[in-house]
């Protein structure tokens, strides 16, 4: 490629990534305003409790479900960020596309709704296909060509998305009934797509009337090789689970000290017995002070992060059962962690019925 259409491709990925980041920061910042509002409500209803109201218990119960609903949704927009930031780690790797289609197809939700049009993706499930590819570029290809099927829809309109494989390629499919009027914005667009499929050593395929139809035939790779997606992995070094009724003692490791307290509060009214640091260097000294069954460590700590506390909790305890929980829960971040010896990885937010299944899976070996 030539100089100035490399530049417009450096151009045109900052731009794609600003979009996303702005897009989804904004709807983060909707759930938190959102969570304010009935973390107030529910001051406001214990208050009255405390002035002698009677609480209704139904109405709680609501308003926690409600909490929860947001926390949820919350942690797929940062997902979907953190996937998004993460797919500039490599330049090339497996990637299973119609997932990231789907990605990007949640990405690209809000910017929907602003124009009253629906992305249609339900085929996106009945097709798998891992090919080697940039990821990034990739994820930007789709976004561009849902871009250009917007311009121009009409209100209420389906831009349907799709993916198909033959024995040689891969076919992403973006198309809405009605036509696309050509002009400068619709040629740049244009021009930046086909730039993006080339870069992806795929071929464009475009028809812009009577109806948009946009094909972007790409090489398919199959791979037996491809990366273990799923992020838990777990290590039992005896060759059968411990025994899950018997939790024992959790020391819970992580820096936020509002999370760590909390959570160590709904573990012990679920009966288990948690003891809590808040740095690898404190929850390496307490671990050398008394057994524990199971140890919970934060992936992203200052001074001494998740993976060194690993490191150090493994050379003096090999059989001491680690879970870690990370808020950017990556193939990587996985892999390194299972390398290290670590029973599982888990995404925060984590449903805390999860968290004790894992609990008592991991327990039985001491420190």
């Amino acid at each position: 490629m030539s100089d100035n259409q490399e530049q417009r491709l450096r151009e045109g990925g900052a731009a794609f990534f600003g979009a996303v980041a702005a897009s989804l920061s904004h709807d983060l910042s909707n759930v938190l305003a959102t969570v304010n509002e009935l973390s107030g409500l529910l001051d406001d209803l214990l208050a009255a409790c405390g002035e002698g109201v009677e609480p209704d218990p139904q109405r709680l119960e609501k308003l926690v479900g409600r909490i929860s609903g947001q926390v949820k949704r919350g942690k797929e927009y940062s997902r979907l960020l953190n996937r998004m930031a993460h797919s500039m780690d490599e330049p090339r790797s497996q990637l299973d596309v119609a997932e990231a289609v789907r990605e990007v197809c949640a990405l690209c939700e809000r910017f929907a709704r602003l124009r009253k049009v629906t992305l249609d993706c339900a085929s996106l499930g009945e097709v798998s296909a891992t090919i080697e590819t940039d990821p990034f570029e990739l994820r930007q290809m789709v976004y561009r060509a849902i871009e250009l099927a917007h311009h121009g829809a009409r209100e209420g309109a389906a831009i349907r998305v799709a993916c198909e494989t033959d024995d040689t390629r891969l076919r992403v499919l973006v198309g809405r009934p009605g036509r696309v009027h050509g002009g400068p914005e619709v040629e740049g667009r244009l021009d930046l797509l086909k730039l993006l499929v080339a870069r992806l050593h795929g071929e464009l395929e475009c028809c812009l009337a009577p109806d948009l139809e946009l094909g972007m035939a790409l090489p398919l790779v199959p791979s037996a090789a491809a990366p273990q997606r799923a992020l838990g992995i777990r290590l039992w070094t005896s060759g059968t689970e411990p025994d899950a009724a018997a939790p024992g003692r959790v020391l819970l490791i992580d820096d936020e000290v509002e999370f760590v307290e909390t959570l160590a509060e709904r573990l012990r009214t679920r009966g288990l017995e948690v003891e809590c640091a808040t740095s690898g260097t404190e929850g390496i000294e307490m671990a050398g002070k008394r057994p524990f069954d199971t140890v919970i460590l934060d992936y992203a700590m200052p001074g001494m992060d998740g993976v060194a506390a690993l490191k150090i909790l493994r050379q003096h305890t090999p059989d001491l059962k680690v879970l870690l929980l990370t808020g950017q829960a990556t193939i990587k971040a996985a892999v390194e962690a299972a390398r290290l010896g670590a029973s599982d990885v888990l995404e925060k937010p984590i449903d805390i019925d999860t968290l004790l299944e894992k609990i008592r899976g991991a327990g039985g070996r001491r420190a």
